[in-house]
Formats: C-alpha cells, structure tokens, sequence
C-alpha cells in the first residue's frame, strides 16, 4: 500500500485550496449553463478532475456495484423531476472509499466521497439522503469557490501541506481530509446545506426528522473514539452546530412530517461494509467504535451465521483483558458452532493459541485456516507462524 500521497496530489490539493479562496462568485445554481466560469473556476475544476483521477486510482476507493450502485440510486432519487436536472453541467457520481473514518466530502466537479466507516453508522435510507443532498449542496452552489472560505491565511496552507506529505495508515487518508462534510466551509455554506439538504430529501418522499439523526451520529463517533478525526480543520463545536442547525429546520418548515426512512433496503445494503468496518476498527485498535458496531451488528442482523461471536472474540484477544483466553475461546467456538467454513475464525484461534504459548494448537488452526483460504494473501506470514510452532519458537 502507498503510504504517502505523491507530490503531484499535492499540488492539485493546494491549487484547489487556492483557488477556493480568491475571487468573489454569485452564489449561482451549477447546474445551469452560464458564463460566469471565469479562468480561476476552469483551472479549479480542471484541477478537481485531475485529483478526482488520482484517488479513484487509489487502492482504496471502491468501483464495484457492491459499494457504489445504491448510493447513486439515492442520489437519483435526489436528483428526480429536478427542474435544472437536464441542462446540467455537472455530472454527479458517488464513490464509496474504504475508510472507518466518519467523512464524506465533495468536489466541484461533481465527485461525491463517502468513507465506508460512516455508511457503517448510519441506520437507514433518509439519514444517507440527507448526507448526499448536505454534499450536493456545497457542489451546486459552489460554496468551495466562495471568497475566503476553505483556505484562510497562509498558515492554514502549511497546515494543508503538513497533512499532505506526511504519512498515513489508510494510504487515503490525507485526501480524504479535503472539502470535509461538515468542516471546511464558513457558517453561512453550511447552514444553506443544511436547509437545501432537507429541501431535496423532503421533495424525494424521505422522513427529515430520521434523517437528522445523521449529525448525532457523528457525535456520539467522536465521543467513542475520545478524538476529533476526519474533519478538515474541523472542532467539536461544529457537530454541536449541525444538529441545533437540523432541529431549527425541522421546528420551522418540517414539524409533523413524515416519510419514508427504506430502513430495510439499507441494511441489506451495507451489512457486509458495516463487517469490514469492524475488522478495520480492531486492526487500528478503535475499541470502543468496534464494541459500539459489534452491538449494532447484532441487533439489526442476529447471530445466525456466528459473525457477532467471531469478531467479539476478536475484540476480546485483542484488547487482552483479565480471563481474555477464556471469554475468546468461548466465543471462537460458539462462532464455529455456527458456521465452521469462516477461515477467518482458524486464523484468530491461531494467534489466540500462539499468543498463549500453545503452539501445537496454534499450528493446527493456522493449517485449517490455509486449508480453508487457499489464496490467502497472508499465506508467507501465517507459514511463518506454522514454523515458529514447529520449533516451539516464541
């Protein structure tokens, strides 16, 4: 994996930035043909669709319709009987980028970016509305390209830079940090994101009040996880902003309205993301998000197939608490119990042996797990382990 962000990315990240924050624009629907591109937004857009290219090449971002096809159904349902829809300049498109990160961000291109960890949270259709019409938002009325916002002084460009050139375990994640859902503009863009936000979603038949359970979301994220993360230049406050921005829209212009909230065909949707996002939280040693997720699996899914038994003893071996052997042991077993072709358990019971100084034991739940995964991309180090049991090395 590419762990830094290549200079030319760079580049087209400052010149974006720059340009965001020079020059005075009318705040004019981008959807119409007009003539109000000046030079500074052609090179802006010229330079978006150069970091478009960039991140779509990234090993990260998802292009299977497993990860893509139904958000972009949401966002035509979004889009449907709009009135400038036909003579638009722009052409929307959402993409899924593997992150556990709670992020979503927009290009003045049209390019839509949602990180997996926050498709992982939401509960339902009408909160994934509200995040893409939020996104659509800042797109359509160009808030990216409004005088000072974005980039403010020249000490936020060495920040910018500082974040961009250093390096990261999710080999996006610098990237991802730019043009932040909920961050990177001023008070003004984000409040008229809000109030169009649930324009859009209302218009397209979803319930505003269980959309609005997006931002609490995000903030109860944030407090799992004892850290403000993924928010471009963002604070904690500003979450707090959205949801007193959310409950003022719906008390004035939503009160009483109901709608759909297609909670159903969301969680078949996302339930395999929701799988990774875990694994992913339990390899970067998020605790509290995979507990908080562990829970929510469970509740929406059951435990027919063992997944909640498997990753809960995961957790458990990872985080190695008093009786930790014991509680994973149980839990593998209970998982296998249920569904004995998950390589996936083999291999947690090996390192859980392994780690306990059963090697024997180790070695066969290494071999089985091999045996079962047969194009195992960890196949060398896990043979590594099969040798250091064969030599009672430790």
């Amino acid at each position: 994996m590419d762990y830094k962000v290549k200079s030319n990315s760079i580049f087209l990240v400052i010149l974006i930035l720059l340009y965001s924050g020079c020059g005075s624009y009318e705040n004019v629907n981008m959807y119409q043909k007009s003539n109000l591109f000046d030079s500074n937004e052609k090179n802006l857009l010229k330079a978006s669709n150069e970091l478009s290219k960039t991140i779509d090449k990234n090993e990260n971002t998802m292009h299977s319709k497993e990860y893509n096809e139904y958000p972009n159904l949401v966002l035509k349902k979004l889009l449907k009987d709009d009135k400038f829809y036909e003579k638009s300049e722009i052409n929307f498109n959402v993409k899924v980028i593997k992150s556990p990160t709670l992020n979503a961000f927009a290009l003045p291109n049209g390019n839509i970016y949602i990180h997996s960890g926050i498709l992982a949270k939401l509960e339902n259709e009408a909160q994934l509305a509200l995040l893409l019409g939020h996104e659509m938002t800042h797109i359509i009325y160009k808030h990216s390209l409004k005088k000072k916002e974005n980039l403010k002084s020249s000490a936020a460009v060495a920040q910018v830079f500082s974040i961009f050139t250093m390096p990261f375990d999710g080999g996006l994640t610098s990237l991802l940090l730019l043009n932040s859902s909920i961050s990177g503009y001023s008070i003004e863009s984000e409040n008229e994101a809000d109030r169009l936000g649930y324009e859009q979603i209302v218009k397209a038949g979803y319930d505003p009040l269980d959309a609005s359970k997006l931002f609490n979301i995000m903030l109860k994220d944030i407090e799992l996880n004892d850290k403000k993360e993924a928010y471009f230049f963002s604070t904690h406050p500003k979450v707090v902003d959205r949801i007193k921005s959310s409950t003022s829209i719906i008390e004035s212009s939503y009160k009483g309205i109901k709608g759909e909230t297609n909670k159903k065909e969301y969680l078949s949707y996302v339930k395999s993301i929701l799988m990774e996002n875990i694994e992913t939280d339990l390899n970067l040693r998020r605790y509290k998000s995979a507990e908080y997720s562990i829970k929510t699996l469970e509740k929406e899914y059951g435990n027919n197939l063992g997944d909640v038994n498997y990753l809960q003893a995961e957790l458990i071996r990872l985080k190695k608490d008093k009786n930790s052997f014991e509680e994973a042991l149980k839990n593998y077993n209970l998982a296998l119990e249920k569904n004995s072709s998950n390589y996936k358990i083999y291999k947690g019971l090996g390192y859980l042996y392994y780690q306990n100084d059963k090697k024997d034991e180790a070695k066969e739940a290494f071999k089985k797990y091999l045996s079962l995964n047969e194009e195992a991309k960890d196949k060398n180090y896990i043979a590594y382990y099969i040798n250091q049991c064969n030599t009672k090395g430790k």
